[in-house]
């Protein structure tokens, strides 16, 4: 989980907002392990993109995203498809 927090802390604007608003307090007091939260995530993802690797991981700063996707849910980016 160190990686994890560690790849939170990458854009320092951006935890710093995450921070300032509660978000990564509420993250790291969830009663929900990490494990539910992917599986739940995954699902959802599953619903809308029934084939695996047809859906698109994309945006603005996906490289980071996939970086905390890949320690924090793996199953999530081997469903979706990347460049």
């Amino acid at each position: 989980m160190d990686g994890l927090i560690s790849c939170l802390y990458i854009d320092t604007g951006a935890s710093l907002i995450w921070v300032q608003s509660g978000l990564t307090r509420a993250c790291l007091e969830s009663p929900f392990p990490m494990e539910e939260v992917s599986q739940r995530v995954l699902q959802y993802v599953q619903k809308w993109v029934p084939t695996g690797k047809t859906g698109v991981l994309a945006g603005s700063s996906v490289h980071v995203d996939r970086l905390f996707l890949a320690e924090a849910m793996p199953e999530l980016i081997d469903w979706l498809h990347y460049r």
